[in-house]
Order: structure tokens, then C-alpha cells, then sequence
């Protein structure tokens, strides 16, 4: 909760320093205005440094994004920032700790305590400060004359001030004559009329809680100056020019420094006599125009400060967008410790893309097809800008093995691609991820001439325009069988799609109306069960089912394919427990990630069921699910690979009371991970969905346990030999921590 808070502190006081830099202009742009103005604009960052929200729109000065660090950072394991500034950006994300899938603590969780940890000592620090200080004040006090009600004069101290919140009194120094009394006096019930003393009290706090941030800081001191010139400014305003020169000779017999009452949030005094008499001097009362053009800069910026910048798209188009983006493996070549892939990047949209960061990867991969850049080896490469139709050639070198020993080869690289829409304002971030498209027939190399595998052809029957399309690619060098199955209009995906492209910027690109939409595109589903030359292809088979999208010509009536989605794997999902529902999740997890095993290892799986829903014949399961893959040779057990997601699964409760798995949920990647965990689960157990070290040690410690048994492993003997790899080192050492800390993994 606190940590949670202190990530939301870090996104407004980020913000805020972005309005006070704002602010900070605008002041000198105002130095020749009445210091009234420069005071009143002060409100706008303490608004920003108070309020979590604000409303979008798209007059916003902000020129980043208002919230560079996610809800989820301490739980990402490839934690990223992003402000809208790429090279930021990328400088800070190297630095950032990345998670290891099953490692027990993530990095991220600890470095975010700590800091929140410093953080709140510093609240408790200035907060006990601005008490003491206060008490400390009050004590000191000597016997006081009273002339009224909230009016007193002593000999003991040589500056006058405010002290008090709900009853605020005015204390003056006893040698002040009646004229100078006079000026002083009403400076302080202008202090007070003003309700000054509370805007220190409430700017206080504030800078409390934003102490790491020097622009807050600024801010303070620069807001009281302000407040304390405006407050002469009135006094002259009120008593005339001809007092200019008494009420400074004044200002001079008090004492600048104002020692410990500086950082009183209940007390302030006078301070910064020199720059206040130079503006006494300066000021006149200001014309009509004057206070016309003051006013209507503050308006203006106030509200541009006060606003976040509005996402330039909508959801829709940024998914159209996202969609029309592809990366496609032209050839692969074998250099020295590795493989050089050169990769065709398109994009189709009609968007120009900003700082589009392409990133292969061979991961250990999350049930939802996602990839962990920190768990497979990786490489990034980016493009700074790429036109609407643009193509470009990029090479990623990936090293021949990585962490858990795995050849590069044997397995299917996946691309991960994340750009921006908009260079700054408006900036709506992209992401896709996938698996790179295919590698043509002959191997390695591509077929330049046509991006897209499939060959099409119009037919005036939509069905039998796919059912070419399949024939085609059964006919493929890298296609060893193809059965194809059914083959029908599917017209609930026809609407939903319909919906999602009517009014999108990329339905006027290509001239798609709506009316066209509604009686010229439908979307085929189509069935097929095919097996690949996976030295040909990266395609997967199996069983699967894919969806085409294809449009009718008005005047020939033929029907087209424009787009398919990827093909996805549909096994039967229908799971029998004869013993206990404990069984049929233990299946369900098992069955829906043994698309992941390779030739190498065993898999495992560890649950922690976090609640059970039941509801007309369904059973609802939310989980956190540990999936490991274990080997066993020489060097012992060897984790091959893994995910630890949190995970829903609904179940149909038959009459014999087997267990249908009709849905298998795991969350979204990237920035999305946590938005779709509070989507999906309860109020209840979303915290616990969210912290994916809280169960994992002891989950781990039971898929070992699993495998240990499976293997029919003598655990005397593999304890015997960690124990000698142990002691082997640190040999100068006597002490078992360092003997400890040298061999974790063991």
C-alpha cells in the first residue's frame, strides 16, 4: 500500500516539476506585472502536487507523458519507464533491474521499498521539524503586550509574523512608531484576509511529501517571495505612493534573517528585505490592459498546466495501428557465436511510428505466447521514425546459447515491437508481439516480392476464397500435410470486427465506408490440422483455427482476402476428474502449456488456488500458476524453462461432475499486465494476484519436489555432492555466509 502510494507520488511530483519549470518561465515573462499575478500562478503546481488526476484534453501544455512509471513496475519483470522521451527513456530502462521468472525476490520489489522506506522517513523528518520548530517558537515567547484580541507587541524579538491557523495572531516588535505600526500591521491583516497563512501550511505538506524533488523546493521559496512582495504591493495599493518611502524605511529597521521560522508551516515572518524594497520602489498601480494580458496569460497557462495531454487515438485505432505493423525474417546467417537475423519491418498503418524498438527473443515463455526479455537472451534494435507505407531492413545478432543452455536454433524466435504514435503531446504508446511471420521454402531467404505467404485468389463464393487460399499453402515446400476441415462464415467475429473498423482512420485510408463495411466484408473461420518443415518454417501446426477477413468488389462481386489473423491452436480442451477439482486445474495447466515443450525435459506445474467461484454449473479457479520444465543429467536437475502468472480458469461441472475447462485466462504483457489482473479478479485477492513473489519459493520448492520424484533422484547423493560444491569455495573464507552468498543457485 505505501510502496503503491509512493509510485504514485513519484508520477505527480514528476509532473510537477514539469508545471513549476513551466511556471518558472511565465514568472519572468510577468516581471514587470504586480507580483499578485506571479503568487496566484503558484496555485496551479500545488494543484498538480496535491490532486492524484486530472482531466485530459487537448490543450494541455504537458509536452510528456504525465505518468512515466506503471501501477506495476515492482511486479514487471522487464520493469520499463516511459516519459515521452526516448533517449531518457532508454537510458534509465539499461539501468533498471530486470526478474528472473523464478527468482524469489524481484529486484525491482526490493529497490522500490527501499526507496519508499527513505521516502516516508523524510515526511516524518521535515513534519517533526515543522512541529518542533513551531513549539519551540511558542515556548520562547515572553510576556506579550496586548493591544486587541490577535494583536500583540513585545521587545524580544526585532521581526513581526503570523502565527496560528484557526485563530491566526499578528506579533510586532514594540519599537516599530505608530507609523510604521501602521504599515506593518495591515501588511500582516493582509497576510491574514488572504488566507496566507493556511497556503503556507498547505505548501508545507506538501513539500513534505515531495522533499526529493528540488523543483518543489524551488517552488516554496520562490512562492513566498512572491507571496510577501504582493502583500507590500497591497499596502501601497491601499495607503497610496507616498508611503513608498516610510513603509521601506521600515522594511529596513527589521531584521532579514528569520532564523527558525522559516520552515514554520504555522509561523512566518518578513525575509528578503532588499528584493522588497527594490519592488516597492518599482511598483505602480496597473492599468486596465495591464491586468487584462496578466490575467488572461494566467488563464491560459493555468489551464494548460492543469490539464494532461489527450491520447491522440482511441483505443480502436491504436489496436488498427498496432495490428498493421509486421516483422517478417528475410534471412538468417551464421556468424561467429551466433546468428544474424535480418528482419523486415512494415508498417501498414496509416500512422507514422516514433522510436519503434524491435526486440527478437528466444524466451521462457508465459502461457499467454508473451516473452520475458530477461528469461531468453534478446537484442533491441531502434527505428527512430517510420513513415505510414514504410518499410525497413534491420539485423539482430542473437548469441548461439544463452542462460539455460538451449540451442538457438531448436527453438522459435518471437518478435516484441513497441512504438509511439505522436512524437510528445498525445503520445499513444503500441505494442505487438508475436511470433516472427515465416521463412519461405527455401531456406533462410524470404520471397521479396510478396511479404505474405499466403496466395490468394477471388472467388465469388467467400468460403471457397479461403479454401484456395489453404490449397495454396499445402502445395508449400514447407508444408509436409494439410487436412483441411470446416470452413464457415463467422458472423459474430464479422460484427465485432466491423465495429472496430468503422469510423478508424485506417477504414478512410482505404476507402472502407460504412455502408461498405456493413454489406461487403464478412470474416471466414476456417479449420485445419498441418504439419511444418520446422527447418523451412516457424510456423506452428497442430490443429488450428484461423480467421480471414475478405471484402466484396461492388462490381465484379468477387470476394478477396485483405488480412488474416494468426492461426492458434484449438485442441480439445475437455478435461475428466475422476478425483478432485485439484486434479482437473493440475490438468488444465499441464495440457495448456504443453504447447511450450520442446524435445528436452519434463514439465511440471505448482498452483496456489487464491479463490473458487461457483455459479450455474461453473467453477470459476483464480490461481497462481508455476510451469517449470526440468532435465535431469549429469550436473543434476537443470530448469530448461518456466512462467509463474497469475491465472483464471473456468470449469463446466458436468452431471457425472467431470471438469470442462471452457476458459483459460492469463493476463496481458507489458503496460496492460496489471489493467487486465484488476479486470479479472476480485477486489479481495488482487493484491496477491499481483505479487508474484509472495508464493513463489514454496511453489518452487514443490515443483522441485515434483521432478525429484519423477527423476527416481537419491536425494542423499545430490545433496552429498552440493554440499562439496558448497565448501569448495570460498577457500579463504571461515565464514558460512560468504560460503552461502557464493552458491545461491545450489
Amino acid at each position: 500500500m505505501l510502496a503503491s502510494m509512493f509510485l504514485h507520488v513519484l508520477n505527480m511530483s514528476y509532473v510537477g516539476g514539469i508545471v513549476i519549470a513551466f511556471v518558472l518561465v511565465v514568472r519572468i515573462c510577468l516581471k514587470k506585472f504586480p507580483k499578485k499575478y506571479s503568487y496566484l500562478l503558484w496555485i496551479v503546481p500545488l494543484i498538480r502536487l496535491i490532486f492524484p488526476f486530472s482531466i485530459e484534453s487537448v490543450v494541455s501544455l504537458i509536452p510528456f507523458n504525465p505518468k512515466p512509471i506503471s501501477d506495476t513496475i515492482m511486479y514487471d519483470q522487464v520493469p520499463t519507464i516511459n516519459t515521452g522521451i526516448s533517449s531518457i527513456d532508454r537510458s534509465i530502462n539499461q539501468i533498471l533491474p530486470t526478474s528472473e521468472i523464478l527468482a524469489s525476490v524481484n529486484p525491482m520489489q526490493v529497490w522500490i521499498s527501499i526507496g519508499t522506506i527513505i521516502w516516508f522517513l523524510g515526511i516524518l523528518v521535515l513534519i517533526a521539524y515543522g512541529v518542533a520548530s513551531y513549539i519551540k517558537l511558542k515556548r520562547t515567547l515572553p510576556d506579550l503586550t496586548r493591544k486587541s484580541e490577535d494583536i500583540y507587541y513585545s521587545d524580544s524579538f526585532d521581526t513581526p509574523f503570523v502565527m496560528g491557523i484557526i485563530k491566526p495572531k499578528i506579533f510586532l516588535p514594540s519599537f516599530l512608531s505608530e507609523r510604521e505600526r501602521e504599515y506593518i500591521l495591515l501588511h500582516e491583516q493582509i497576510h491574514i484576509k488572504r488566507r496566507d497563512h493556511i497556503v503556507r501550511l498547505i505548501s508545507y505538506l506538501v513539500l513534505c511529501f515531495h522533499w526529493f524533488n528540488p523543483m518543489v523546493w524551488i517552488a516554496f521559496f520562490l512562492s513566498e517571495k512572491d507571496m510577501e512582495m504582493s502583500c507590500d504591493e497591497a499596502v501601497i495599493y491601499q495607503l497610496g505612493d507616498n508611503v513608498k518611502r516610510e513603509y521601506s524605511t521600515s522594511l529596513l529597521l527589521l531584521t532579514t534573517g528569520r532564523g527558525g521560522l522559516s520552515m514554520s508551516p504555522l509561523a512566518f515572518g518578513e525575509g528578503e528585505t532588499k528584493g522588497r524594497i527594490k519592488n516597492i520602489i518599482r511598483f505602480n498601480k496597473p492599468k486596465s490592459y495591464t491586468i487584462a494580458v496578466a490575467l488572461l496569460i494566467i488563464i491560459v497557462v493555468s489551464i494548460g498546466l492543469l490539464v494532461n495531454p489527450k491520447n491522440s487515438l482511441s483505443a480502436r485505432d491504436t489496436r488498427l495501428a498496432m495490428d498493421e505493423i509486421k516483422a517478417e525474417v528475410m534471412s538468417i546467417n551464421e556468424v561467429d557465436n551466433g546468428l544474424d537475423y535480418e528482419i523486415l519491418v512494415t508498417n501498414n498503418s496509416s500512422y507514422t511510428i516514433y522510436d519503434l524498438n524491435l526486440t527478437v527473443s528466444y524466451p521462457i515463455k508465459i502461457p499467454n505466447g508473451s516473452m520475458t526479455n530477461s528469461n531468453g537472451i534478446g537484442a533491441d534494435h531502434i527505428i527512430e521514425k517510420m513513415e505510414s507505407g514504410s518499410s525497413e531492413v534491420v539485423n539482430v545478432f542473437i548469441p548461439t546459447h544463452y542462460s539455460y543452455g538451449r540451442n538457438v536454433d531448436n527453438e522459435k524466435p518471437e518478435v516484441h515491437l513497441l512504438g509511439y504514435i505522436g512524437e510528445f503531446k498525445g503520445t499513444t504508446k503500441i505494442e505487438y508481439i508475436g511470433r516472427i511471420k515465416t521463412i519461405s521454402e527455401n531456406e533462410g531467404e524470404i520471397n521479396n516480392s510478396n511479404s505474405d505467404p499466403w496466395i490468394y485468389e477471388a472467388s465469388l463464393d467467400s468460403v471457397q476464397a479461403v479454401k484456395a487460399a489453404l490449397i495454396s499453402q499445402e502445395a508449400k515446400a514447407y508444408t509436409k500435410s494439410m487436412i483441411i476441415g470446416t470452413i464457415d462464415i463467422d458472423e459474430e467475429e464479422t460484427e465485432r470486427v466491423v465495429d472496430r473498423y468503422i469510423g478508424s482512420e485506417l477504414a478512410q485510408t482505404r476507402g472502407w465506408s460504412d455502408s461498405y463495411l456493413g454489406e461487403h466484408f464478412i470474416v471466414v473461420k476456417a479449420h485445419y490440422t498441418v504439419e511444418y518443415d520446422h527447418t523451412k518454417t516457424f510456423m506452428d501446426d497442430g490443429y488450428l483455427e484461423q480467421f480471414f477477413y475478405l471484402t466484396r468488389d461492388v462490381d465484379t462481386d468477387l470476394w478477396s482476402i485483405v488480412d488474416n489473423s494468426s492461426a492458434t491452436d484449438v485442441e480439445n480442451q475437455f478435461i475428466s476428474s475422476e478425483n478432485s477439482l485439484e486434479e482437473a486445474i493440475s490438468n488444465a495447466i499441464l495440457d495448456y502449456n504443453a504447447q511450450y515443450l520442446s524435445n528436452r525435459g519434463e514439465a511440471f506445474e505448482s498452483h496456489v488456488t487464491l479463490k473458487i467461484e461457483e455459479d450455474a454449473g461453473k467453477i470459476t479457479v483464480y490461481c497462481m500458476v508455476l510451469f517449470t520444465i526440468y532435465e535431469y543429467g549429469d550436473i543434476g536437475i537443470e530448469t530448461i524453462s518456466g512462467s509463474h502468472v497469475p491465472t483464471k480458469l473456468t470449469f463446466k461441472v458436468n452431471n457425472s461432475k467431470d471438469y470442462e475447462l471452457i476458459d483459460y485466462w492469463v493476463p496481458r504483457d507489458g503496460s496492460d499486465y496489471g489493467n487486465s489482473i484488476r479486470e479479472a479478479f476480485p477486489d479481495d485477492i488482487e493484491e496477491n494476484a499481483m505479487n508474484t513473489q509472495k508464493y513463489i519459493v514454496a511453489q518452487m520448492q514443490s515443483s522441485y519436489q515434483q521432478a525429484v520424484h519423477a527423476f527416481d533422484i537419491d536425494t542423499n547423493d545430490v545433496i552429498e555432492n552440493l554440499l562439496k560444491v558448497i565448501m569448495s569455495s570460498p577457500m579463504e573464507s571461515s565464514n558460512p555466509r560468504d560460503y552461502i552468498d557464493a552458491h545461491r543457485i545450489e
